[in-house]
């Protein structure tokens, strides 16, 4: 044994300069053979429970603790900075917990030092110090303790000795200790003398520790790079913080003992053998005195009251079998009635008998009881909540329970998939609710089991493969487009690593091993910071409910956004057994809300959208045409072109397509889409296998499937088809060698040959691998039914509702203003009389724009524009409507933006001679306020006054104007409206743009990452920035007829191309496109003016020639022309006898495609007579 323990230890999450990851740390404490280790990061416990557990697993103790920071007076006090005559923020504290009362207060005090303390840093006081060091031992702390700081700054050793009093006063005279480090620092020397004289005079212990922030003292250069990533510092800038010996690491006792001799033997600093000894001893003693240990786990769910007599289990079987019998056992019967019910009733009651005592041997009656209850209250208030998540849409029980809107008897969804009886885990109950009321639902849980024990839950954001090569590359001052290239090289998706590409990709591997020496170190670095913490977040959704107060369970600390948020995150909440769940927000069920009450509203009809039929045959049409805009789920270009060849003419189809629409499964869809149209055979290998995979094809698509197959086949119980799927997925091949035997003979059992018996299990291996949750397929794809079903019944209410919801996404909101076109409904501009808040519907094919959508006209205009209307009536000019509404609120600015979205057009005027008469307007409107006119004065700001105009005011006299050209137009209604809507100036140029054009901006999708495209557009916006280091690069905005996509010209680009960026410039652009599930971009590689591309892509240029009328000299003035402008373009004539033929010829000429070419042509032959292709 290596008879050292490390007490003063930094793991990554000491984001600013930890390089500890957890389970390199307890490693190699356990190579070294040293029996404990403490975790001490910055303010923080957020590795707590990851670490104690897997020293736990090493066999190792490991200590809780914490590196505190110290307000020099009361830890709420927000006092300057440190500076000449002012008192430093903080100081540093090592402080560790010795039992279970120094663990809670570990908690509380690190909890309170982000509630209470935060300035800067989360921060301790002494008071609180004092009133929660039970169970705790007290370390002086580095260079930045308090002791350390007064005997560095010039204190008197008096000063020191009153410090180390007043910690013994709080932690008590055994609990504290003199920390001593050297880490070949000038100030260690200086201050380790005074330690030294400290300690002798006292009588405190010291106790030798060494400040590791890195594992292996090769970490050094490492933990610089994660120092430069961390405060954004590139090289050769000073790296900021401390460190400038690379003695920082975790080294055994020799190490540490040779440490200190040679500050005794090279700087005199005198402290003796056996004071080293006994320092180095000390912290054997102190690491025994610290038996903190994780308890069993345990699950620690809320109370949940029930009615006087009942147990919670007696009461949620009640209420499980009587909201069965009457919320779901009628609309079964009806099913069943109608023959449409797939399974008989008896087997719901025998399925619900099964799963109410399995809940209840597992102790979670009172957890479905608790989700029952919010979803309840959230349903009761009118808030959508979504049919299901997950694996939970499995069971019959959260379907009697509304916890849930899928039959799992329908579907085959398996209650094992959910609730394994063999593995007692709390169950994954994550619920969707509206995207704009989902607070209100953790509202009501806040209220029902106090703000005290519910919180929100800490994410950590990690180095990933390609974002730690783009953040080495940055701080080394690579060149951005290698950098960029290299990171490209790492496919994106789950379970991608650098190690992994590296082992399968030879050209990555080639630069790492043999690259330039900038690749190979960028990759070397890239490759060690992989998967290191970066910085916290909040879960999306995530929230915790405690039985009691949650500072006596886990730390809390505050969010960036100021929300209370727990320092363990989800897994450490798992393990502690706190109830963790997910309140997702999913706007497509704002979506069918909204449009549900906009059908309700205007026609009196109420839908009920669970009741729906699920095999309309509209509907699969509109799935079947890949008409899928707008439909949760199935948008993507790549899943249209997917619904396209595969015709869906069931339910359970979408369920299928919805499973399959993944990168995994990708393989399989040519062959699943052949056996669905019969043109590849469906054959099974065992008879067995037919009622499991029929409904797919014989294809292996869902987990489900491989469990029923274990089941089915090899005799398995459902539970240990559940651990078999989890083993093949995770792929724990230990796990599944143990199973394979045990499959095979159980299929061999059951009269399967063995060899089939070998090879099935290897087809599961396979399939389990990327087979999908069927029961979260399930509910998405009702969801993604729902959406079409409304799409196809009630276009304008649908498309309203979505528009709405969606007015200040830009590029969703082009794309969804061109599907109504599509669909032949019409979007007209926002109208000050018309248009509500939100798209407004006239009539069943006519919308009106919102005028919340208008950018600079924000909710208190819309109110008061709404309101003012509601008083007035119709606004029947543009004075009435200035005079009418609340100048406080409507101002010059607010009016200017309705002008240019044309929500003024209907007073008669163009926009140009509104905007010209606006100053005018306002003048006249002001004067007649201040004389007393009975009209809304509210523009002139006068208290007190009417704010309405008793008589419609006339038209003040508004000089004519003509209209903005169309350029200018149609920029003022996109500046106002952030979409292009009465036309765009793409159009005037599209015929020739498409030929160029190999995407449109809407099959820009994940499944083109890394791949060149090639657009055709307008840039809207043209941004040439400077970095940090002065490089000046650009950022575009492009876009076409489909929607827009920004663009980034890397500086290297930008040389060759800054004479085309301009705005309003049709452009051809080839690119590489940066794509993921939330954003996307493309890198210019090229950019092409129309000119350019013509002289350069262009492949035919054909020219019109009427043979009826074409001035003789023709034939001479194109062979003129074929000789000046020789390139590489074909020539073609098409040449056109009305009435007779017309015929292509191909001339033996090629040019190249010059605007005064087109010009020439065009003079000679008529302006539609040149087509570029």
């Amino acid at each position: 044994m290596d008879r050292f323990v490390h007490l003063h230890v930094h793991s990554d999450y000491s984001f600013q300069d930890g390089l500890c990851p957890i389970p390199l740390l307890v490693r190699r404490v356990a190579e070294m053979g040293q029996p404990a280790v403490a975790l001490t990061d910055h303010g923080n416990l957020h590795g707590m429970i990851e670490f104690l557990e897997a020293c736990e697993q090493a066999g190792i103790r490991g200590i809780p603790g914490c590196e505190f920071y110290v307000a020099p007076g009361d830890r709420r006090e927000r006092a300057p900075g440190a500076g000449e005559g002012r008192e430093p923020k903080y100081f540093h504290l090592t402080v560790l917990a010795q039992d279970e009362t120094g663990w809670r207060n570990l908690l509380l005090l690190s909890s309170l030092a982000f509630l209470e303390g935060f300035y800067h840093r989360p921060r301790i006081d002494k008071a609180l110090l004092q009133a929660h060091a039970r169970g705790l031992i007290g370390l002086s702390g580095c260079l930045q303790g308090e002791i350390a700081q007064c005997l560095l700054q010039g204190g008197s050793m008096e000063e020191a000795v009153r410090l180390v009093e007043s910690y013994q006063s709080i932690f008590g005279r055994d609990n504290f200790f003199l920390e001593i480090q050297f880490h070949g620092l000038e100030d260690d020397l200086y201050l380790n003398a005074r330690l030294l004289e400290l300690a002798r005079r006292t009588g405190v212990p010291l106790v030798i520790t060494n400040d590791a922030h890195y594992i292996r003292r090769s970490d050094h250069e490492l933990q610089e790079i994660r120092i430069r990533i961390q405060t954004n510092t590139p090289v050769p800038e000073p790296v900021p913080l401390g460190f400038k010996t690379p003695e920082f690491y975790l080294k055994s006792r020799l190490e540490m003992a040779e440490t200190f001799h040679q500050m005794v033997e090279q700087y005199h600093v005198p402290m003796t053998p056996a004071e080293i000894e006994g320092a180095l001893d000390m912290t054997l003693a102190i690491a025994e005195r610290c038996q903190v240990r994780l308890p069993p786990k345990a699950y620690k769910l809320p109370h949940f009251p029930v009615p006087p007599g009942e147990t919670v289990d007696t009461y949620f079987e009640k209420e499980v079998r009587r909201r069965f019998e009457t919320e779901r056992l009628p609309y079964l019967r009806e099913q069943a009635s109608a023959g449409q019910l797939r399974r008989p009733l008896e087997r719901y009651f025998e399925r619900l008998d099964y799963e109410i005592e399995m809940i209840r041997r597992m102790g979670f009656a009172g957890y479905f009881l608790i989700v029952a209850d919010f979803i309840g209250w959230a349903k009761a208030q009118g808030i959508p909540v979504g049919p299901g998540r997950g694996s939970v849409a499995g069971s019959l029980v959260a379907y009697a329970l509304g916890i849930t809107e899928i039959d799992p008897l329908q579907y085959d969804l398996l209650f094992e998939r959910f609730l394994n009886p063999d593995r007692i885990t709390l169950p994954d109950i994550d619920v969707d609710f509206c995207a704009q009321r989902r607070d209100q639902v953790i509202a009501y849980v806040r209220q029902k089991y106090g703000a005290d024990s519910v919180a929100q839950i800490i994410t950590f954001q990690t180095m990933a493969a390609r974002g730690a090569i783009r953040d080495v590359g940055r701080v080394l001052r690579i060149d951005l487009g290698r950098v960029d290239r290299i990171a490209k090289m790492v496919p994106m998706g789950p379970g991608v690593t650098l190690a992994r590409v590296l082992e399968t990709d030879p050209e990555l591997r080639r630069l790492a091993e043999r690259g330039a020496p900038e690749e190979q170190k960028l990759l070397r670095y890239a490759r060690a910071l992989e998967g290191i913490a970066k910085n916290s977040g909040t879960h999306a959704a995530g929230i915790v409910i405690a039985p009691g107060r949650l500072l006596d369970y886990v730390p809390l600390c505050r969010s960036k956004e100021g929300d209370v948020v727990t320092q363990f995150d989800m897994n450490g909440l798992e393990r502690l057994g706190l109830l963790k769940m997910d309140f997702l927000g999913l706007m497509n069920l704002t979506i069918i809300d909204d449009c549900l009450r906009r059908i309700e509203r205007r026609t009196g009809r109420r839908i009920d959208i669970h009741r729906i039929p699920l095999d309309d045959p509209q509907v699969m049409d509109l799935f079947c045409e890949g008409r899928t805009n707008g439909i949760f789920q199935f948008e993507s270009s790549g899943m249209k072109d997917l619904l396209r060849r595969f015709k869906p003419r069931r339910f359970e189809d979408l369920i299928a397509l919805n499973a399959l629409f993944r990168p995994g499964p990708m393989q399989m869809l040519d062959d699943f889409i052949e056996r669905r149209h019969g043109r590849k055979p469906i054959e099974y290998e065992l008879p067995e296998l037919e009622p499991i995979l029929a409904e797919t094809y014989g294809v292996i698509v869902y987990q489900e499937q491989a469990m029923q197959i274990a089941a089915g086949v090899a005799g398995f119980t459902m539970a240990e088809a559940d651990n078999m799927r989890r083993a093949m997925a995770k792929k724990k091949r230990d796990e599944m060698d143990r199973l394979r035997p045990r499959f095979v003979e159980g299929a061999v059992a059951r009269g399967v040959p063995r060899e089939k018996a070998e090879r099935l299990f290897e087809t599961l291996e396979k399939f389990a691998e990327y087979a999908f949750n069927k029961s979260h397929s399930c509910a998405y794809a009702l969801i993604a039914y729902q959406t079409a079903y409304l799409k196809v019944y009630y276009p304008v209410y649908y498309m309203a509702a979505l528009l709405s919801n969606r007015m200040h996404h830009q590029d969703e909101l082009t794309l969804y203003l061109r599907e109504c076109r599509e669909m032949g409904l019409r979007v007209l501009p926002p109208s000050i009389n018309e248009s509500e808040a939100d798209f407004t519907i006239i009539d069943d094919r006519t919308i009106r724009f919102g005028l919340a959508g208008i950018k600079g006209v924000g909710p208190a205009v819309v109110q008061a524009i709404l309101e003012a209307r509601q008083r007035a009536g119709r606004f029947v000019s543009f004075l009435h409507f200035v005079e009418s509404v609340d100048a406080r609120a409507v101002n010059r600015r607010s009016i200017e933006a309705l002008i240019k979205a044309g929500a003024l057009d209907e007073f008669g005027y163009t926009r140009r001679a509104l905007m010209e008469a606006l100053d005018g307007i306002l003048d006249r409107a002001a004067r007649q306020a201040i004389v007393g006119r009975a009209r809304a004065v509210p523009l002139a700001g006068l208290p007190g006054l009417p704010g309405v105009a008793t008589t419609p005011v006339v038209n003040h006299d508004i000089p004519s104007k003509p209209e903005w050209d169309d350029v200018q137009k149609l920029q003022y209604e996109r500046e106002a409206l952030g979409v292009y809507l009465t036309g765009h100036p793409c159009e005037r140029y599209e015929a020739e743009l498409a030929h160029y054009r190999k995407q449109n901006v809407e099959q820009l999708d994940v499944a083109l990452d890394g791949k060149t495209v090639r657009l055709a557009g307008i840039l809207t916006s043209v941004d040439i920035r400077k970095s940090k280091r002065g490089v000046r690069y650009a950022m575009l905005r492009m876009e076409d007829l489909t929607g827009g996509i920004d663009v980034w010209v890397p500086p290297q680009t930008l040389e060759t191309l800054e004479d085309v960026l301009r705005e309003d410039l049709p452009v051809v652009l080839d690119g590489v496109l940066e794509a993921d599930e939330g954003t996307r971009r493309v890198m210019a590689q090229e950019v092409w003016t129309l000119a350019q591309a013509r002289e350069r892509l262009a492949q035919r240029l054909r020219i019109a020639v009427r043979l009826v009328g074409a001035p003789p000299s023709a034939p001479d003035r194109l062979a003129a022309l074929f000789q000046e402008y020789t390139g590489t373009t074909v020539v073609e004539l098409e040449l056109r006898k009305p009435g007779k033929f017309t015929a292509v010829v191909r001339l033996p000429h090629r040019v190249r495609v010059h605007e005064d070419l087109l010009r020439q042509l065009r003079d000679l032959f008529g302006p539609d007579s040149v087509q570029v292709v």
